[in-house]
């Protein structure tokens, strides 16, 4: 991680067709973040239902090699798929990538592990999420964010990013991996 790394990517603009076959392709991945006015909820993919998406603002489905994003703007829907992998056509372009883990907080000696898998993570600021894979005491939890760039001569610019993965780490005093 934290390293540049050529990669060749294609974007494909995802054509919304109704909730319902929105619901379909994102359990094809992985994991979803859903996030609507009041709550950001964090699922395993294939146990997504119908009233998840009933407030979304923004999906992301994703794994380690795609990402399916879909937004509401102003009763509209517009998505995008972004898939990483070897291309050698004209869907495909090269460019850099950079992936980081992003610390999800929480006070790793409150772990609350869950018989469905899933573990609730609170701090004292009043931070609660549950996130959808085990987090055993003293360990942190981290969404693995894969960053797009242009690197010309002078400038870094952030084209664009997705989500991959979660990962869990021995928690050190500050929340940082060892």
């Amino acid at each position: 991680m934290n390293e540049f790394i050529p990669v060749s990517t294609q974007i494909t603009p995802y054509s919304y067709e109704g909730s319902v076959k929105l619901l379909a392709d994102a359990k094809l991945y992985e994991y979803a973040i859903i996030y609507s006015i009041t709550a950001v909820r964090l699922y395993k993919a294939n146990t997504l239902t119908p009233e998840a998406l009933a407030d979304f603002n923004e999906l992301r489905a994703f794994n380690k090699d795609s990402e399916l994003r879909v937004n509401t703007f102003d009763g509209t829907v517009l998505g995008r798929i972004r898939t990483d992998g070897i291309g050698q056509n004209d869907e495909w372009y090269n460019t850099e990538v950079v992936d980081e883990a992003h610390l999800l907080w929480g006070d790793p000696k409150k772990n609350q592990s869950r018989e469905d898998g899933y573990t609730f993570l609170s701090e004292t600021r009043g931070t609660e999420i549950t996130v959808p894979f085990d987090v055993p005491i003293n360990k942190n939890a981290f969404v693995v964010v894969r960053n797009y760039v242009s690197i010309n001569k002078e400038t870094l610019e952030f084209d664009d990013w997705r989500m991959m993965d979660f990962i869990v780490l021995e928690a050190t005093e500050y929340g940082e991996k060892e």
